[in-house]
């Protein structure tokens, strides 16, 4: 699915089921945790063993969406690109996926 253009938007902005279930507890192990499951439920897609690209809504200095992308990119590596970071100040955009090296500066 990842490689058919499935994007994933987590954030306060989207108010699909995934979203739902992630706002239900935005601490990082927990949310790497309803992530998984809510991939594999509403996508069919296993994060562990699938690339999947994801946005997200809120800036790398808010501290959860800094706690985010430090779990996202620990779990699953090389396997989420995360192609879009955006929040009330601007946006920052990649279609092959931000530089993971860059984004951990960021946070």
């Amino acid at each position: 699915l990842a490689d058919a253009g499935v994007a994933i938007v987590i954030g306060k902005e989207n108010e699909s089921a995934l979203q739902s279930v992630i706002d239900q507890d935005r601490h990082a192990s927990e949310f790497i945790a309803t992530l998984d499951s809510s991939l594999s439920q509403y996508v069919g897609l296993h994060p562990a063993e699938s690339s999947f690209r994801l946005k997200l809504v809120g800036s790398p200095q808010d501290s959860n969406t800094a706690a985010d992308i430090t779990a996202l990119i620990t779990k699953y590596g090389s396997n989420v690109k995360i192609v879009g970071i955006f929040d009330d100040s601007g946006c920052a955009e990649d279609p092959e996926g931000l530089d993971h090296e860059e984004l951990m500066r960021l946070v």
